[in-house]
């Protein structure tokens, strides 16, 4: 289901780009892709919560399975653990919603007051209210939805977001294909948040959980269960919105929406090529830690080598055969490459992208060892790559990109490649010792 899921993006979003590039004006295009980098902002309202919780959930639901042999009392108390995390953060993500409706919502407002002329208010302040509404209570469901992937639904809850992409994205284009309107990207969060409220409540179990809860029982604390674990993590998200999600909304406010339709639609292209370069790593992470788990460095080795040749080859190559598809579509003078940027441009992209999904890679190696290495290095680099683009959005997206390309190429890779290699000199090792156990 997860990779039917991750296919299904791709495709899904590669016909959002011919169809905002083919039926929406520039500047509307420009506004649809500041939303989306808006609304990303949730990242900072969450803070990798939803992950921690499915981690917590998944070790006390252990406790419920008939099978093992564990008393009345330790299921109750699983389950008093469970239902009161559940009730907690209802309340919790009930706040962060609101301020996420109020802060983004008025913020956004404002921001996207500094738009183009050419798509007056009507057209888009309403379609941006209706989106963040949708958003705001799709944040307050995701902790309930990763409750019920900690209880055993993962394939429910997959499938679940499969067929909500699936609505909302066929919806979309529906609208645009009818009359093309800024209202149609609300369609995805719309059909999210009515579906997952209705799942929880019917589906999801959570309901009866809660209702055993006992009174007078003990749940988690955060600061003794939850923080040790969130904080990484949430500082890794922010990073994230930082290195990939800023560029669009600087552009925006200090070079219009024409020129951010044009940077949003170039790097969100090769993001989907990234996404499939990315899918080969991804789909043997769980491979990858069982060899780390059973001690078989040498077949780790040459597993992680083998995807790692073909995830940057198929990159390379596919980044290579789109600047030669856009750039021959614009000296032919197809109107539709013209929405994307000029040749340097994309090959910078292409260049950052390439960089990284090597950074992923080498990531995912160090990752499967149940560590983060990478939390300073993202947030050093994040805090770089927002401060480079806000100052050189001011001169255009080429400036823009360059910077983003010099502090990826010359600062992130670098410094994973050396904490990459201490992880595998790690295992050379353990290689090592092992082949001398065996010869004794």
């Amino acid at each position: 289901m997860t990779v039917l899921q991750r296919v299904w993006g791709v495709a899904a979003g590669l016909v959002m780009v011919l169809m905002t590039s083919t039926l929406f004006s520039k500047e509307m295009q420009g506004y649809y892709y500041t939303f989306n980098s808006l609304i990303a902002l949730q990242a900072f309202f969450e803070l990798g919560l939803s992950f921690v919780l499915t981690q917590l959930v998944s070790h006390e639901v252990v406790k419920l399975d008939e099978s093992h042999s564990t008393s009345a009392a330790e299921r109750q108390y699983a389950i008093d653990r469970i239902g009161l995390l559940s009730q907690s953060v209802r309340r919790w993500f009930a706040i962060l919603a609101l301020l996420f409706a109020v802060g983004v919502g008025i913020g956004g407002l404002m921001f996207l007051k500094q738009g183009s002329a050419a798509v007056p208010p009507r057209e888009w302040v309403g379609a941006w209210l209706l989106i963040v509404a949708a958003a705001s209570a799709n944040l307050y469901y995701s902790p309930q939805l990763a409750i019920a992937e900690g209880t055993g639904k993962v394939a429910d809850v997959a499938r679940l977001r499969l067929v909500q992409t699936i609505i909302g994205y066929v919806a979309c284009w529906t609208i645009i294909l009818i009359h093309p309107t800024l209202y149609a990207a609300a369609c995805i969060g719309v059909v999210s948040a009515l579906t997952s409220g209705w799942w929880l409540r019917r589906r999801s179990g959570i309901p009866s959980l809660v209702a055993q809860v006992v009174q007078g029982a003990q749940g988690y604390g955060w600061r003794r269960d939850i923080f040790p674990l969130q904080w990484r993590i949430g500082i890794s998200w922010m990073s994230g919105y930082l290195l990939y999600q800023v560029f669009t909304p600087f552009v925006f406010a200090h070079r219009g929406a024409a020129e951010a339709a044009m940077i949003g639609l170039s790097i969100a292209v090769f993001s989907n090529i990234s996404l499939i370069a990315m899918s080969w790593m991804t789909a043997t992470t769980p491979v990858l830690a069982g060899l780390v788990a059973r001690g078989d460095r040498a077949e780790l080795r040459r597993r992680f080598r083998t995807l790692f040749l073909q995830s940057i080859a198929f990159q390379v190559v596919a980044c290579i055969g789109l600047c030669a598809v856009i750039s021959t579509g614009q000296y032919l003078n197809l109107s539709i490459m013209h929405r994307f940027l000029p040749l340097p441009d994309l090959m910078l992209i292409g260049i950052v992208t390439s960089c990284n999904v090597s950074i992923f890679a080498f990531a995912t190696f160090m990752r499967v060892h149940k560590e983060e290495p990478m939390l300073w290095n993202s947030l050093a680099c994040g805090l770089l790559v927002a401060c480079s683009t806000y100052f050189t959005s001011f001169w255009g997206a080429r400036y823009v990109l360059a910077a983003y390309c010099a502090i990826i190429v010359a600062i992130s890779l670098p410094w994973t490649i050396a904490i990459f290699v201490r992880y595998w000199r790690r295992s050379d090792a353990v290689v090592s010792d092992q082949l001398t156990t065996d010869v004794l």
